[in-house]
């Protein structure tokens, strides 16, 4: 009887929407926003908009303030800080990114301290919309002296 309930709880589960799970928490997303385009589209529409440490909102945004704001606005639900998005999803190899994909870095040390979201690839060059503290939203490439040297990897949770 107990094994026939977790596994109908599981069909539900499944049913509602996709789980992605962290190791303090769960993280869901629901299935009508699984296509990263409709994520990208309401992030370029941020672009502009200045860097505030600590930002969640359209008065500033830090990096991974940008990316959940981005998120929760399509129903999916992430953790505020980089290196815990780090935790959740697959690394993946650079030829298999797609737009939607989670972009991180690392700033001189072996953590996570920054993230973007891949908004285009073409002929191998990965560009990817973040919170720049000295930009604010913008876009940038992957392959610019300064990103390439501090790139951490890329992660699917889409």
């Amino acid at each position: 009887m107990k094994r026939k309930l977790i596994l109908i709880s599981l069909i539900l589960l499944l049913d509602i929407g996709v789980v992605i799970s962290s190791s303090a928490q769960n993280y869901t997303s629901n299935s009508y926003f699984s296509q990263p385009e409709e994520l990208l589209d309401y992030a370029k529409k941020l672009i502009g908009i200045k860097y505030k440490k600590g930002g969640t909102s359209t008065k500033g945004f830090d990096c991974s303030g940008f990316v959940r704001y981005v998120f929760q606005k399509c129903d999916l639900k992430i953790p505020h800080s980089s290196a815990a998005i780090s935790k959740i999803g697959e690394w993946i190899n650079l030829e298999s990114v797609i737009p939607g994909d989670l972009i991180f870095f690392k700033n001189g040390s072996k953590n996570i301290s920054h993230i973007g979201i891949v908004s285009k690839v073409e002929s191998k060059m990965i560009y990817f919309i973040h919170s720049s503290n000295s930009k604010g939203v913008c876009v940038s490439k992957l392959n610019e002296s300064y990103w390439n040297k501090k790139f951490a990897g890329v992660k699917r949770i889409l």
